[in-house]
């Protein structure tokens, strides 16, 4: 005869109800217990491994970052120290060519 919780074909014992034993479905339920807590563990484990690599990534990230500020900041100095160096040359030849256009000038006024 089938059991009626887990189905699974049992004697009925001669001397009736009295020699049915009291834990047929306790180990069964332990051992449902014991596979729930295995899978629980199993999940808790890749739980906490994703965790760890999503750690890791998130310091990467944040190094990028860091890197990408860095990087940013040093094209803005030597784009600014560019500009001056190109200022003063420039500044420079101005002066040079007004130098020289009022040599021109003083020598056409003599």
């Amino acid at each position: 005869m089938p059991c009626p919780l887990c189905k699974h074909d049992f004697e009925i014992p001669k001397d009736g109800v009295a020699g049915l034993t009291a834990r047929t479905h306790v180990s069964e339920s332990e051992r449902l217990a014991r596979q729930f807590d295995d899978k629980i563990k199993q999940i808790t484990s890749r739980f906490e491994s994703i965790c760890g690599v999503a750690s890791r990534v998130e310091a990467e990230n944040s190094k990028l970052l860091s890197s990408i500020q860095a990087t940013e900041r040093e094209i803005k100095n030597k784009g600014e120290e560019v500009k001056r160096s190109f200022a003063r040359r420039i500044d420079r030849q101005v002066s040079d060519l007004l130098d020289k256009l009022q040599s021109m000038k003083s020598a056409a006024e003599k």
